[in-house]
């Protein structure tokens, strides 16, 4: 996994911190995978109860910095991920295709 440096963190109680990410090659309108490690920084628990709770989704975003797909699909967390606990996550991920014939 690739690590990611110092960042900002926002304030609040579901903060995140990004520890660490390994992508698939991404193609456009493939799905891969995306494995994820990130730390509960806010106050709050992290809880997924089926289709509810707190998640993991993404955006794809162009060069600059515009969404491009807003919200993809949602991964739950199997266990609560309470302040302060790390947890790695596998993630589905699709590409976006681009517009045009």
């Amino acid at each position: 996994m690739e690590r990611v440096g110092e960042h900002p963190v926002p304030v609040g109680p579901l903060a995140v911190r990004w520890l660490a990410y390994k992508l698939d090659v991404p193609r456009a309108g493939v799905a891969g995978k995306a494995l994820v490690r990130l730390e509960n920084a806010g106050s709050a628990s992290w809880r997924s109860r089926g289709r509810e709770g707190v998640q993991l989704s993404y955006h794809w975003l162009d060069p600059l910095g515009n969404a491009i797909v807003w919200d993809g699909p949602r991964t739950p967390f199997p266990l609560v991920v309470e302040p302060g606990e790390t947890v790695g996550l596998e993630s589905a991920l699709v590409a976006p295709r681009p517009d045009g014939s």
